[in-house]
């Protein structure tokens, strides 16, 4: 992972059907970033981009998940997503107690999952 923290998020579009993404490291395709040299800065790290943002497509680095839920004996169904929110294809998982266990992994080619 290139950063020490990534960003996962859990949301509910409609009763029952779960938004699950998750992101790490972020960035335009030739994308620039310059050190921001300014005499009063305090902060000798700050960088910034001027006009150098780059192009489409965004790059994006992969996040490896296991998700535990808690889903008291109810039927589930995983999907990987696509980039207009449709379902690609279903999503393997396990069943351990009264969990649901879901690997979240690079396979999908998605960071988008239902």
């Amino acid at each position: 992972m290139r950063l020490d923290w990534s960003t996962v998020s859990l949301t509910e579009i409609v009763s029952n059907r779960i938004l699950v993404a998750a992101t790490g490291f972020m960035e335009n395709s030739e994308m620039k970033f310059e050190r921001y040299d300014h005499n009063d800065d305090k902060n000798p790290d700050r960088m910034m981009v001027h006009n150098n943002w780059g192009k489409a497509p965004i790059l994006c680095e992969d996040i490896l998940l296991t998700l535990s839920l808690l889903t008291n004996g109810k039927t589930i169904q995983c999907f990987a997503l696509d980039l207009s929110g449709c379902r690609k294809f279903s999503l393997n998982y396990n069943v351990i107690g009264g969990n649901v266990v879901i690997p979240f992994n690079s396979d999908s080619k998605t960071r988008w999952n239902e």
